[in-house]
This record gives structure tokens, sequence and C-alpha cells, in this order.
């Protein structure tokens, strides 16, 4: 007599997932309250921001915010390096031809620039631009403007300026 065989197949059963995951309703909804109009820009401070319109900043602004923050990356490397990508750290993950030297001239202008108008202005600017920081009036509501929101646009602004003249 021949012995019969089961086969017994182990593992996860199969289940029908969408090929895309967009999280529980609850992650849904907050991407939502903080970029209304594309929650894909959810993800950073600055392009929720500019997702939120031009009230929140103009589409110049966002240009010359995210310039200051490639130039901060090529004069000191990522601010978040990737686990995966630690030796990009060191050279900011950009060809090693590029322009460094001025790239670094360009920045210490930019900052220098924004610091002439407040000090306050410029780290508010750089925690949102460069740190991604998220600050505490993106979540308020309509009504007065926090001191820290004033230095943001003040900052932002000032880069601006700054962006006009010297690109």
């Amino acid at each position: 007599m021949a012995k019969s065989k089961k086969k017994r197949r182990g593992g996860r059963p199969k289940s029908n997932r969408p090929l895309i995951d967009t999280g529980t309703p609850e992650l849904m909804a907050r991407r939502l309250a903080i970029s209304p109009r594309d929650a894909s820009l959810a993800t950073a401070p600055l392009d929720a921001l500019k997702a939120r319109g031009a009230e929140a900043i103009s589409d110049e602004a966002y240009s010359a915010a995210c310039y200051f923050a490639a130039l901060r990356k090529l004069v000191f490397g990522k601010a978040h390096p990737q686990a995966l990508d630690l030796t990009a750290a060191g050279r900011g993950g950009m060809p090693e031809e590029m322009d460094t030297a001025g790239a670094e001239r360009k920045y210490r202008d930019a900052c220098n620039y924004v610091r002439g108008q407040s000090r306050l202005a410029f780290e508010a600017l750089e925690n949102l631009v460069v740190h991604e920081q998220w600050p505490q009036w993106m979540f308020a509501g309509r009504g007065k403007r926090d001191p820290a929101q004033r230095n943001f646009e003040v900052g932002a602004a000032a880069l601006l300026a700054w962006y006009r003249g010297r690109v």
C-alpha cells in the first residue's frame, strides 16, 4: 500500500490587498488635515505649505526655499541621511564635480542676508526648510498669527529677495 502524502502549505493566507497602502483612515484624515489639496504633499512642512496655496507660500518663495535647501545640502550633506545611504551623508548625495565652493559662497551669502533681517527669522526658516521641523502654527486655526509664523514669513521674504537678486 502506498502512503498518501498531504501537502501542507505554510505562510500567510492569500488576501486581496491593494497595491498601494494608503494607511489607516486616521492617517489619511491627518494627511488631508495637513495638506487639504493633495495628501501626498503632507510629508514635509515646506511641501505642505505649498499645497495650501499662494496664501501660505508663493511659487517663487517655494522655489527660493528649495534652492536654499539644495545649497545647504551641497555644503553640509543631507540633513537626514537614510540608513541605507550613509555614504551619501558626507558628499550630499550629489556628483563630485559640483561646484561646492560656489555653493558654499551662495549659501553663506543667503544665510547672512536672512540673518540681517532677524536671527529669529533665520532660525524659523532653517528649521522648516532644512531640518523639516513641523511648526505648531501650521496646525493652529485661522485667526491671530503666531510670532513664530511671522518670523518664518519675514525669513521667507528675505530669502526671496536674496533669491531674486542673486540667482
